[in-house]
Parts: C-alpha cells; structure tokens; sequence
C-alpha cells in the first residue's frame, strides 16, 4: 500500500508539472529570470542588487521544480539526461565563478521548447509564432555563450563582457567578424561557429515566415517534456480514422478524465487533420509503430494503462475483415500485456465493422465493442421516430456542452437499498437521472422502484458533472 501511494503521489505531481496553467508560468518565470541576467550584466554591481537577488530566488524555484520532475520521474536516469541543460542552469556555483551565471539563459530553451509543443496542433499562425520563439530561444544560448568565450580568450581584444556580447549579436546577425578580428584560435573558432550560426538562423527565419520547413527547430532540440514511459494511468488510441478527432476531442474535454495523458498510436506519422481545438498538447503523446506487435504496445505502456480504445484503422488499404482481424490480435495482445503488468481493470473499447467478431474480443476481455455504421443506422431510424431526437442526442453523447452520460460505482451503504430511494437521491443530490442499473452481473434499463440493488454495482445517469463514487443514502 505504501508503495501505490508513493506512485499516486508521483503522478500527481508529474500532472501538475504537465498542466498547461504551470508551464505558462514556468515560460514567464525563464523569461524573467533571464531579463534580471541582462539588467544585472548592464548596470553596476550595487544598483542591480535587487535583479540579483530576484534572479537567485528564482532559480531557487527552479530547483525545486527540476527536482520535483526528478522524484516524480519513473526513470530518473533518462529524464536527468532529456533535462541536463536545465540542472546545469542551475547549478550552485562558488563565488569566484559567479561570471557563469549566464549558464541561466539555457533555460531559455526549455520556454521555447514548451510553447512548439503547444502550437504544435493550432494554428499556422500559433505555430509559426512558437517557432520564431524557439529560434530566438536557440540563438540566445549561443550569442551569451560565444560572448563568454571570447571575453575569456579575447582579453587583449575584447575588454569586458559588454563588448563580447556585441561583437557575438553582431556577427552573428552580419554573418562576418564585426567590431574586430579574434587574434586566438578559440575566438576565430568562436568567430566562425558565429557566423555559421547567423547564415542558420537567416535561413531558417526566412522558411519559417514563408510556410517552409521549420519543424526541424520546434522538435529539433531534444527538449521534450513528457515521454511515454514517464505516464501511468493513461489512455492509449489505437488507429486512426474519421472518427478520431471527435473521440480525442471528447477524451480532452471530459472532467471525469482530467490529467490523464492520451497516447496514440499509428502505423505511419502523426496525422495532419487532428483538429481538436482543446488537446492539451503536453498531455499528448503519439507513437508510430504496428500496435499488433507486442514490443509496440510495450513502448506505449500498455501495461500501465487505465484505458484501450481501438479503431478501424483507415490509414492502410486494408479489407474489413483484416482490419477486425487486427483489432481482435491486438486486444489479446492487450489483455495478456495487462495481466502481466499487474494492472487492475484495464478497460478496453473496441471498433469492429462485422458482429462475427465480437464473441472473440468477448472472449479476449474487451469490455465495450462497438460497430460504428449499426449505430449511425440505428440513429438515423430513430430520427426518423422520433422528431426533435438529434439536437437531444447531440448534447447527451458529447461532454462539449450540457448533460451527458456518466458510469459511476454506488457506495457499500447502497446494499439493499430499493432503486427508487436511489432515483430520488441521484435527483436531489446530483440532478442526475437514472437511466441504467449495473448490479451484481446483471443490467437493467430503466430500472423498476422496487428493484433491489445488489453490489457491486454502478449506474448509468445523464447529468452535467458527477463525483467519482455515488455516496449512501442520507
């Protein structure tokens, strides 16, 4: 037990660090860290006390938060390493070095690095912004650092630091030595990765303004925050199809699911018409991979999951009856990974086009399986019945606004107790309605009041929100 609690301690701490509202704060707090670097580089040493001492508080916090990342990492090892710019930022440094103080502004790329990520699935124009950001990002680092070797090789040539930080934006920006010419092999050194880096930055500013490829710069720097293997508890989507963006859509907006990261998986790159307006791209993860082969679903953590939704993948020309016949490969792939893995209850949806195969995924321990054109005829006749049903089932299927269906479990005390006490008390309490009874194997819709509920049970209702576990009566 104490085990499971350290691990719920850890992943709580890995949803916060991940929360969009966190590390727009983290973004603002690099940003000011490394304006208070730059006031106290450009006025003396008693007038920019205050930015000193403002910037050491913060890297104080950004200790904290590296080794909050640390504890909360399920392999320390892999996540030290995808952070090592970050912890040498800010290393505790002696006194006689405080000129390396400028190692802060490395942690301009971790800001960068978050804000492609965000922009990664809006718009061009979001994208393009955290580009240019993360550009500017990558051409910091390496004006403050040439600046620092230049004024240590360059004595004779460059007197202060001021001077090296100019001559460094300047050629950098000319693409040639300006202000001066570097007498020692390191500056001249220094001097040409300058201006190969000036002829880079030109380059990649003009392709990104012009829709070219920049991507290599939102990606490119080896600053991910999130890996697979770091998430627990997680949802993993098998496949891609037209009904795909609707149901990450639905995963990111639903309450119930809040802090849970979202894994898909596809056999070739991430597609282009992802289109969910709210995915929370720290929360997002995909995998490019067969997810029938075993060492896939491994990758993703399968073992690990709280949840498997698998579709009909249409991304490959593939007959009906292949794409079932993966579907129903991969869920005893699940299944046996899960029981391995020691996970409790990992629940698995499965999207077929034929009934001939849902005996076998019965069989197999897929909770839910789904046949998409049964449903949309089904609606459509009902539709038809029923005028007025598609703007109601709109709202009730989807947790975009209004009610909508919730599964919840009933509590101990619930034991006995006849269904119209629990009517009243999901009405009263909850505004929910009661539309499903769940108890003891058996399933009842629209239960009858005298219906006695048996545990363990849960129930199906239509409200706006509802708590984890239904609480007893009175």
């Amino acid at each position: 037990m104490r085990a499971v609690g350290r691990w719920e301690v850890r992943g709580a701490i890995r949803r916060v660090l991940r929360d969009a509202r966190v590390e727009r704060v983290l973004v603002v707090a690099i940003l000011i860290s490394t304006l208070l670097l730059a006031v106290e580089r450009l006025l003396p040493p008693a007038p920019a006390q205050w930015a000193t001492q403002a910037g050491d508080a913060l890297v104080w916090v950004f200790r904290v938060e590296i080794a909050l990342r640390l504890f909360a990492a399920r392999h320390v090892g892999r996540t030290a390493l995808r952070f090592a710019p970050d912890i040498i930022a800010v290393l505790p440094l002696a006194p006689e070095l405080r000129a390396l103080r400028v190692l802060r502004v490395l942690r301009v790329l971790r800001a960068g690095a978050i804000l492609a990520r965000s922009a990664r699935f809006g718009t061009a124009a979001e994208a393009t912004v955290a580009r240019l950001a993360n550009l500017a990002a990558a051409s910091l680092v390496l004006v403050v650092f040439a600046a620092t070797l230049l004024v240590i090789a360059e004595q004779g040539t460059l007197h202060d630091y001021d001077e090296a930080l100019w001559y460094s934006v300047l050629s950098l920006i000319a693409g040639e030595p300006v202000g001066g010419e570097p007498v020692t092999d390191i500056g001249r050194g220094v001097t040409l990765v300058l201006m190969l880096g000036g002829l880079t930055v030109f380059g990649v500013f003009v392709g990104t303004v012009s829709g070219g490829v920049a991507a290599s710069i939102a990606a490119g720097l080896g600053m991910e925050d999130a890996s697979v293997d770091e998430v627990h508890g997680h949802i993993v989507v098998l496949g891609w199809n037209r009904s795909a963006p609707v149901l990450l859509d639905e995963l990111f907006r639903a309450h119930e699911l809040a802090g849970q990261d979202v894994v898909l998986v596809t056999e070739g790159s991430c597609p282009d018409d992802i289109g969910v307006r709210g995915l929370d791209a720290a929360r997002f993860h995909h995998v490019q991979g067969d997810w029938t082969r075993l060492a896939v679903l491994e990758q993703v953590g399968i073992a690990r999951a709280a949840h498997a939704i698998l579709l009909t993948d249409e991304t490959t020309p593939r007959s009906d009856q292949d794409r079932d016949a993966r579907t129903v490969l991969a869920a005893l792939l699940i299944e046996r990974t899960a029981q391995t893995g020691g996970v409790d209850g990992i629940h698995t949806v499965a999207e077929v086009t034929s009934d001939d195969v849902a005996p076998l995924l019965a069989q197999a321990g897929v909770e839910s399986v789904v046949r998409g054109d049964w449903y949309a005829g089904v609606i459509l006749g009902a539709a038809a019945r029923n005028p007025g049903l598609v703007p109601v089932l709109d709202e009730v299927l989807s947790t975009r606004e209004g009610a909508a269906f919730f599964t919840v479990p009933l509590a101990d005390a619930w034991d006995d107790q006849p269904v119209s006490v629990l009517h009243r008390a999901l009405h009263e309490r909850h505004e929910a309605s009661l539309i499903a009874l769940h108890a003891a194997g058996a399933r009842a819709v629209n239960p009858a009041p005298d219906t006695r509920v048996r545990l363990p049970a849960e129930v199906v209702v239509l409200a706006h929100r509802m708590p984890s576990v239904i609480p007893g009566p009175g």
